[in-house]
């Protein structure tokens, strides 16, 4: 039985006996001791978090397959309300597929399939989330779990949009589950630069002294915004920034520039810098896709390019047209239906 799911979530590995605190999260995630301040990188989801509910999570979209107990279940009563568990299945728009290609920070493959599940969040625990009481919900849960049949063409366009939306769009091939992307044309190496400036501007972050306190500063300023990158992943992206430019301002024996004449290689994506710069644009300059005249890409105060500019001790920089061409490119992304 498939089912058409778009929600909050995560996806784990199956659970055996080696796992002593249960299953495996399927990606790595900074936790931090509230007590100490010491912070380790692991994926030992349940030996950190009591459930799904206590735990940060992204949006997901795309068909599963409920598992034989679920599917007798839901016989029974007619509703989906004691689904916890989501299986990947091979379909066009399988929401395993859609998740492994567009999550960079995810540690699932191909190899996986028959070796992992995805966990539905249901609710949220103020008493205990992210190990500290909270007064106000981080986000909204409003999880869609519904029978999925292909010729439901209202479901496949609501999938379409949604993949859109969330950063998830991919073009599925005959050779299940080999997927291709369409080309960005974009310099990833410039992007991650001004991605770089706006953290400096904004999150106070410091190339020399990274810390987990600028990540999160920039991951909140994203959910308000309603965008889920993992704090890792953030990570990840300022780094890259980092040896960008720093390769970049390195001079040689004739005291010229060095500048990097292609991309260096990353494991995010693309879309996934993007969406970043997307997000930290909206919550952090006051982009607004729905207008035309965004205060986010001119060359005034509060702007993108005067915050940079106004950064001491880096030369980093980016002009009106080069922010413009970005955000175009995150609006016809991730703010466009498709058709």
């Amino acid at each position: 039985m498939l089912v058409y799911f778009h929600g909050r979530g995560d996806w784990f590995f199956n659970d055996n006996p080696n796992n002593k605190f249960g299953p495996l999260l399927a990606h790595n995630f900074v936790f931090e001791d509230t007590e100490t301040g010491e912070t380790e990188l692991t994926n030992e989801f349940f030996r950190l978090y009591d459930g799904i509910d206590q735990k940060l999570c992204n949006e997901f979209v795309g068909v599963f397959k409920l598992s034989k107990k679920d599917i007798a279940k839901y016989i029974d009563s007619n509703n989906f309300d004691h689904v916890e568990k989501l299986l990947p299945c091979a379909h066009e728009y399988s929401g395993f597929i859609i998740s492994l290609e567009e999550n960079g920070y995810l540690s699932l493959s191909k190899n996986d399939f028959d070796n992992c599940f995805f966990l539905i969040q249901k609710e949220i625990d103020m008493s205990c989330f992210e190990h500290k009481k909270i007064s106000t919900t981080p986000y909204v849960i409003n999880n869609k779990l519904t029978v999925y049949n292909d010729s439901d063409h209202k479901v496949s366009d609501e999938i379409q949009y949604v993949n859109n939306k969330l950063n998830y769009r991919a073009t599925i091939y005959h050779d299940f589950p080999a997927l291709e992307q369409p080309e960005l044309n974009i310099s990833i190496n410039k992007l991650a630069e001004i991605i770089l400036g706006m953290a400096i501007h904004k999150h106070n972050y410091s190339p020399e002294k990274p810390t987990q306190t600028a990540y999160k500063s920039i991951q909140k300023s994203l959910n308000s915004k309603q965008i889920s990158i993992e704090t890792s992943v953030i990570e990840k992206c300022l780094a890259y920034g980092i040896d960008v430019y720093f390769g970049r301002t390195t001079r040689n024996n004739e005291g010229k520039a060095l500048s990097y004449n292609r991309e260096m290689k990353t494991d995010i994506r693309p879309k996934v810098f993007l969406n970043l710069f997307d997000g930290m644009a909206m919550a952090d300059y006051g982009h607004d896709h729905t207008n035309t005249k965004s205060k986010a890409s001119g060359g005034n105060r509060g702007s993108i390019p005067s915050g940079l500019k106004s950064i001491i001790g880096y030369s980093l920089s980016a002009d009106k047209s080069t922010v413009k061409k970005y955000l175009d490119k995150a609006q016809k992304l991730f703010h466009t239906p498709s058709q």
